[in-house]
């Protein structure tokens, strides 16, 4: 039997490896905060939580806030991280942290 978090799993690698390659050729990752290579990470993420039927909101600063409505009865699993990276930052800076939120959806 195929579970949501199965089904899952590619379209979060897909996710990761399109945000990765976003990076400009330097070494490492670029994606510093507010420039185009974040927004473009930013807009990723965004399709990405619609597409899987999440409430998406976006505040004044560009934090993005996905929510997946679950039961009353279970445990809410709250997860936060960062899109953008330091200069050369590795691939997994923030970008981890963001996406391994979905491994519990």
């Amino acid at each position: 039997m195929m579970t949501n978090e199965t089904a899952m799993q590619p379209a979060i690698a897909d996710l990761f490896q399109r945000i990765i390659h976003l990076s400009d050729g330097t070494t490492g990752q670029n994606r510093l905060v507010y420039t185009p290579r974040w927004v473009a990470a930013q807009k990723a993420l965004i399709a990405f939580a619609v597409a899987q039927d999440l409430s998406v909101s976006v505040d004044d600063y560009g934090t993005v806030y996905m929510d997946l409505p679950g039961r009353a009865t279970a445990p809410a699993i709250a997860t936060g991280s960062h899109m953008d990276t330091v200069v050369h930052g590795g691939q997994f800076d923030g970008l981890y942290g963001v996406l391994g939120g979905f491994r519990h959806c």
